[in-house]
């Protein structure tokens, strides 16, 4: 073979080389390493939990399910529980906010009746303040450390303003409706 069709040769393996460098660029996406994060786009994933987190939280978010029902829960730093936006069993919305010990101590979510429900609880559980809807209107109750209702402030059956006050073991003491 001549050095002419030897470069000819050469020449035309170079621009196929060329060709299917660029070629290569619009059909095939590049790769990218694994060893760093990397942006990704899905349109749908599916998986048992989701765990976020970084080097200062590892376990920060988890979004995934309890008895069935859609959950997100937050964690502090030192792994406790802080948050948690669930569905209930019976079906219904709940916001609930943790102590640093993962105890309850309020809670928003939705009452046997289908009406809002605020609840408010001691360190250790007892329910402190209800702050509820009911067929008739709204109702404020308080308790006592011993979780005994000591006051009710509500709308009664004949929609009209009511309050009692109770004693500590929740025997009444005193109630007054605003019916003129």
């Amino acid at each position: 073979m001549k050095t002419r069709e030897r470069l000819l040769f050469m020449a035309l393996g170079g621009l196929l080389v060329l060709a299917g460098m660029i070629v290569g660029q619009f059909v095939f996406s590049t790769a990218q390493a694994q060893d760093g994060a990397q942006d990704a786009t899905f349109k749908t994933v599916k998986c048992e939990d989701l765990i976020v987190g970084n080097s200062l939280n590892p376990i920060a978010v988890i979004v995934g399910s309890i008895a069935g029902n859609g959950c997100i829960r937050t964690f502090n730093k030192a792994g406790h529980q802080i948050t948690v936006l669930s569905v209930t069993d019976s079906g219904h919305g709940l916001i609930q906010t943790l102590s640093r010990k993962s105890k309850t101590v309020t809670s928003l979510s939705a009452s046997t009746n289908e009406s809002g429900l605020i609840e408010t609880m001691s360190n250790t559980g007892k329910k402190l303040v209800k702050i509820g809807s009911t067929d008739s209107g709204g109702s404020i109750g308080v308790n006592n450390t011993h979780g005994v209702k000591v006051v009710n402030i509500q709308a009664n059956k004949h929609k009209d303003g009511a309050i009692y006050l109770m004693d500590r073991y929740g025997d009444l003491g005193w109630g007054r409706i605003g019916k003129q």
